[in-house]
């Protein structure tokens, strides 16, 4: 059995019974908080020993906590620095790897151009051949319109610039439309990226074929 609230945002998506039970999921992390701060104002009054005793065991959970992630954080910095000191590039020559591609999807709605420039230009510098990368501008079709709100350059006009200056530096350079309104899809960065993913398929050995 399929319940649609598993393929919804909004309650307001939703009628009935169903979308009673939405609401109150959607209710529950607030409800818990505020029940949280509300119930010790009355504990406080009515049993103020355990109160007191709770509020101390509270506050030493997320002490130990705080510590807890401080140390691991400590120790994942320390694990990231020794992988940049790594040179990957010369761990890679001893690999087979000439059958490998590196797709790259690059989602973007209402960023403005230099957003999405300055991330081709940060790819470029990398040391992965760009004969064996696809890069994918992945825009919006909600973007293009002159619709109120909607800031910004067009999506468009921008995958059209950034097209038009790395032509030359990614050979297999491809843009997507994602197209608004599909049915039972969450529009968002997700559902852009996985019908750009989708299109990308089409793009094997090499050739380009007609991305729509």
């Amino acid at each position: 059995m399929t319940y649609p609230y598993l393929h919804v945002a909004h309650a307001p998506e939703l009628a009935g019974r169903d979308r009673k039970l939405l609401r109150f999921l959607e209710m529950v992390p607030g409800l818990a908080a505020w029940g949280t701060l509300l119930g010790m104002v009355l504990a406080a009054w009515l049993a103020p020993v355990a109160a007191a005793i709770f509020i101390i065991l509270f506050d030493l959970y997320w002490l130990v906590k705080t510590v807890y992630l401080s140390v691991h954080m400590q120790g994942n910095w320390r694990r990231m620095r020794h992988h940049l000191e790594i040179d990957w590039k010369e761990r890679l020559e001893k690999l087979k790897w000439d059958h490998v591609w590196q797709l790259v999807i690059l989602p973007f709605y209402n960023e403005p151009y230099e957003v999405v420039e300055n991330c081709l230009r940060a790819l470029a510098k990398s040391d992965w051949p760009k004969e064996r990368m696809i890069v994918v501008l992945a825009r919006e079709e909600r973007a293009e319109g002159p619709d109120e709100g909607r800031t910004g350059e067009k999506a468009l006009e921008i995958s059209a610039r950034v097209r038009e200056k790395y032509k030359n530096v990614f050979p297999h350079l491809l843009e997507t439309a994602h197209p608004e309104g599909m049915p039972g899809e969450i529009p968002g960065k997700g559902s852009n990226a996985a019908w750009a993913g989708e299109r990308a398929k089409r793009y094997k050995n090499g050739t380009e074929v007609k991305i729509t």
